[in-house]
C-alpha cells in the first residue's frame, strides 16, 4: 500500500493510510478491544476522506464536506461525539463544520476551522484530555465535544490560522506569520516561559510555513526553509548536537525544508534541492 497512498499516519500501536480515492486503511492495534490486525483493513462506514491524523489509540478523518469523524479509544472524550464510549467505526465530531486542518495527540484532538466570513478570524478547537491545559480553553477540564481555543488573534487582526499540530500535553497552531502554543511547558516545548491554559505566541518565530510537534518538543519551518526546534532534547531530537533541552526556538538548518514530521522522540524533514 504505497503507490496509491496519499498520506500515512502512525499512532502509538497502529498506522493508517489515506488513499488517493479517499478510502482509509488501518493496521496494528487500533480497535477498542485491543486486538491487532497484521494487514491493512479498510475502515468501514467512511466513504471518503481528504485528510487523516492518528493519536495514541484513536484516529480522525477530515471529510471533503468539512466535517471530522473519529474512532478508537475514547477514554477522555478524544473522539468528540459527546460520549466516553470507544468507537469501532467512525463517529462524527459534534458541532464542527468548515474544518480545514486536524491533528490528534495522545489523548486529545484539535482542529482549525475556516473563517466564516470576510473580516472574521479562523478558529482553533480542541477536545479530549485537558489535565494540562492542552485544550486551550483556560481550564483543566476534559471535554467530550470541541471547545474553542482562547488567546488567538481577534477578528480584524489580519491573521488567519492555517494549521495545527498537537503532542502529548501541549498543542500548537499557526498562521502565515506566527505560531501559537498552549498546555504544559515541562520541557520548554511551548517556546515561552511557564505553562499556559490559553494560546500564546511563540517568541522569536516569524514567517511560518509549517509546523509539527512531538510528545514534548516542537518545530517550525520558516518561509526560507529554516528549521527551528525547541523543548525536550533528551534523545537529541532537536538535532543541535546536544541532549540539552531548549526553552526557545533553536535554528537547525538553513537548507530548503518543505515539511516536518515529529514523532515522540525525533524530527524528520523533507529537504528540497537548492537551485
Amino acid at each position: 500500500m504505497c503507490s496509491s497512498d496519499l498520506k500515512v499516519v502512525t499512532g502509538s500501536t497502529h498506522a493508517c493510510a489515506l488513499r488517493y480515492n479517499g478510502k482509509v486503511w488501518c493496521w496494528g492495534s487500533f480497535r477498542p478491544d485491543g486486538s491487532s490486525i497484521a494487514s491493512p483493513t479498510k475502515v468501514a462506514k467512511l466513504k471518503a476522506a481528504r485528510d487523516l491524523t492518528a493519536g495514541g489509540g484513536h484516529t480522525c478523518a477530515l471529510k471533503p464536506n468539512g466535517t471530522v469523524w473519529c474512532w478508537g479509544d475514547n477514554a477522555y472524550g478524544q473522539i468528540g461525539n459527546g460520549t466516553l464510549v470507544d468507537a469501532v467505526t467512525p463517529k462524527k465530531v459534534s458541532g464542527l463544520k468548515s474544518v480545514r486542518a486536524i491533528s490528534a495527540g495522545t489523548y486529545h484532538t484539535c482542529a482549525v476551522t475556516w473563517a466564516t466570513s470576510p473580516g472574521t478570524a479562523s478558529k482553533a478547537w480542541c477536545w479530549g484530555e485537558n489535565g494540562n491545559g492542552q485544550l486551550g480553553d483556560f481550564t483543566s477540564v476534559d471535554r467530550k465535544t470541541p471547545v474553542m481555543v482562547t488567546g488567538m488573534p481577534a477578528s480584524g487582526s489580519g491573521t488567519s490560522l492555517v494549521g495545527i499540530s498537537v503532542g502529548d500535553v501541549h498543542s500548537c497552531a499557526y498562521d502565515l506569520m506566527f505560531m501559537y502554543c498552549w498546555g504544559t511547558n515541562s520541557q520548554g516545548q511551548l517556546g515561552y516561559p511557564g505553562n499556559s491554559y490559553l494560546a500564546k505566541q511563540v517568541v522569536g518565530i516569524g514567517g511560518v510555513h509549517s509546523i509539527d510537534v512531538g510528545a514534548l518538543h516542537s518545530c517550525s519551518v520558516d518561509w526560507d526553509g529554516t528549521v527551528e526546534c525547541w523543548g525536550s532534547n533528551t534523545q537529541g531530537q532537536l538535532a543541535d548536537s546536544s541532549t540539552v533541552n531548549k526553552s526557545a526556538p533553536t535554528v537547525r538548518s538553513e537548507e530548503h525544508t518543505s515539511e516536518l514530521q515529529s514523532p515522540d522522540h525525533l524530527v524528520c524533514r523533507l529537504l528540497l534541492e537548492k537551485k
